[in-house]
């Protein structure tokens, strides 16, 4: 069983290794500009959530993380699903679980023919 994290990190690195990805985050790297390198890292963090379908929402909040230094960072909350949940959910409204004990009736065909039949014909 593949985890979270796993499918997460598969997700990013085929992310990463595309083209217009790539780009942003060797320039910013080659020019040593560490808030683009920031921006362009944070965004690819952020658009590999969707490709792993666990992503419920995000929301992004500008804050002061270091009292008096007068900058503000950007704060980013990612709630995720809760994905065995939900599957478990979705197994118990399609009735795959039985939660009631089974029964000891023996099974019944739902009719019986003689045993004169000689066979069934449709017409």
């Amino acid at each position: 069983m593949v985890s979270v994290a796993q499918s997460w990190f598969g997700a990013f690195m085929e992310t990463v290794q595309t083209q217009e990805t790539s780009i942003a985050l060797r320039e910013a790297a080659v020019s040593g500009d560490l808030k683009r390198w920031t921006e362009a890292l944070t965004g690819i963090v952020v658009g590999t959530v969707p490709k792993i379908a666990c992503i419920a929402s995000i929301e992004v909040v500008k804050r002061n993380l270091t009292s008096g230094d007068g900058k503000t960072e950007l704060v980013w909350k990612i709630k995720l699903w809760n994905k065995p949940q939900a599957l478990e959910l979705l197994g118990r409204h399609q009735s795959l679980f039985r939660e009631d004990p089974p029964s000891d009736a023996p099974e019944v065909p739902a009719f019986a023919l003689p045993p004169e039949t000689p066979g069934v014909r449709c017409h």
